[in-house]
């Protein structure tokens, strides 16, 4: 399993750089909650979830798939920095 969280780690840095995917993540949140807020600030009720699957037809499978991705990379993110950070070996510090 680690070889292979290696392996897809390497992958995404050779496409993109850390920063790059952060800032992607961050930029899609900031968006969900800025739009859930303005709904809210205008129909006084956040989204219906069926209303708008209703309304996205047959692509609100591709949006379902393209957010789960994102949360999947940034997963496989946070879990290969886990598994590098408990490999280290501690530093000694010598009063």
């Amino acid at each position: 399993m680690e070889s292979t969280l290696k392996s897809i780690q390497s992958t995404i840095k050779k496409f993109f750089s850390r920063k790059i995917i952060f800032s992607f993540i961050y930029i899609w949140f900031a968006a969900s909650v800025l739009s859930q807020a303005l709904y809210i600030g205008f129909h006084g009720v956040p989204y219906d979830s069926t209303l708008i699957i209703a309304l996205l037809g047959p692509w609100y499978l591709l949006v379902v798939i393209l957010e789960a991705l994102v949360w999947a990379i940034l997963g496989m993110i946070l879990l290969s920095k886990m598994i590098s950070t408990r490999q280290q070996k501690p530093i000694l510090q010598i009063p």
